[in-house]
């Protein structure tokens, strides 16, 4: 499924094209937090129903990492006080908040 993926992705990609100057080289490796990657890491890792999802964007490859336990969820928090009290209110429990307030140390 993912070669089939790959190369109707792919028409015309892996040519050499110039940008502002400077030769430019697609390659045909697939690593990182790419898409095609993340698809053939869910397939190997035996998520192959899951990976058919991600290509036909029923989920986002993203998420079907964390459904699987691949990923770790992140968040995104603004650098206000009170957003992130109300982020780690959210998103953990009493127990984790604790835990939290013990590691944390002051900086003058």
């Amino acid at each position: 499924m993912l070669v089939k993926h790959r190369e109707l992705w792919s028409k015309g990609v892996g040519k050499n094209y110039i940008t502002n100057n400077v030769s430019n080289i697609k390659r045909n490796v697939i690593h990182g937090n790419s898409r095609d990657y993340l698809i053939q890491r869910l397939e190997q890792s035996g998520n192959s129903e899951l990976a058919a999802k991600v290509i036909s964007k029923e989920i986002s490859a993203n998420a079907a990492m964390i459904k699987v336990g691949l990923k770790t969820p992140t968040i995104t928090v603004k650098q206000l006080p009170d957003d992130f009290i109300r982020v780690i209110n959210n998103i953990f429990t009493s127990e984790q908040i604790k835990h939290i307030c013990e590691k944390l140390t002051y900086k003058s």
